[in-house]
């Protein structure tokens, strides 16, 4: 049976990176440094005025087709994972295409998702790859959140960052194994831009700041982010999700020499 194969990964980040010594000199009372020994995060890099998602996703394709063997003319699809596109349409893959001078008969669409988007991604290729449709996949995930994140949230500030990353998926005698998915939407606003969309389109009212009882500042055009709540919809969830892959592969975790989780 032919299997979906990940060949080759190439990535970009912008120049600008910000530090818990930036973030701690000008928020002297986020106590930064705790902070990052509980979340692991040191640094993140963030785009300039005028960098976005897909400057960064054009910059990391371009490092692939130079240092693997893919031929642009064999590119048969594009999936662009990204929740903060340049527009609103037309969709990053499209533009992404016209960019690196692939050919009109490229697949291309986005997908919007957060930190299930590449293995959202993954599936898609893997299933396009298997069922015989496409050879050569272009998975590209690409975020510029800080278009998106307050500079007085604290929550958010600490944690996201800007980048890119291009995954070659290809047909092979080997691939990727079992995947498993699922969706709970009941906890929408747990994670959320609530304006700008259709629903509560921008106005002076979105940009109102607003200062929650932890003290972070930030509008309706901002990301909102219940870590608590995030936190424990993993631990209850992600378990169960790890031992389903397991059996449907025939492992146990005894078979596993390394658990990452994102």
């Amino acid at each position: 049976m032919m299997k979906a194969q990940i060949a080759a990964i190439e990535y970009a980040l912008p120049s600008r990176c910000v530090t818990n010594d930036h973030l701690d000199q000008a928020h002297p009372d986020w106590s930064i440094h705790k902070l990052a020994h509980r979340t692991g995060v040191l640094t993140r890099y963030v785009c300039g005025e005028n960098e976005t998602a897909l400057d960064l996703a054009t910059v990391a394709c371009e490092r692939l087709f130079e240092s693997s063997e893919l031929a642009r003319q064999d590119v048969g699809g594009i999936i662009v994972c990204t929740q903060s596109p340049d527009y609103i349409m037309p969709p990053n893959s499209t533009l992404l295409q016209h960019r690196l001078g692939l050919p009109s008969s490229v697949a291309a669409f986005d997908i919007t998702l957060a930190c299930s988007g590449f293995i959202y991604g993954l599936f898609l290729a893997k299933s396009l790859i298997e069922s015989g449709s496409l050879e050569n996949i272009l998975l590209v995930t690409a975020e510029a959140y800080s278009k998106l994140v307050h500079p007085g949230d604290r929550a958010t500030m600490a944690l996201f960052g800007d980048g890119a990353a291009v995954t070659l998926i290809r047909k092979g005698a080997t691939g990727v194994g079992e995947i498993v998915l699922g969706t709970d939407g009941s906890g929408g606003d747990r994670f959320m831009v609530a304006a700008g969309g259709a629903r509560v389109p921008k106005s002076d009212a979105t940009r109102v700041e607003k200062v929650d009882i932890s003290g972070n500042v930030r509008t309706l055009e901002n990301i909102y982010m219940d870590g608590a709540a995030v936190l424990k919809f993993v631990k209850n969830r992600v378990p169960a999700s790890v031992r389903e892959v397991l059996h449907k592969s025939g492992l146990s975790n005894d078979d596993i020499s390394l658990f990452v989780f994102h």
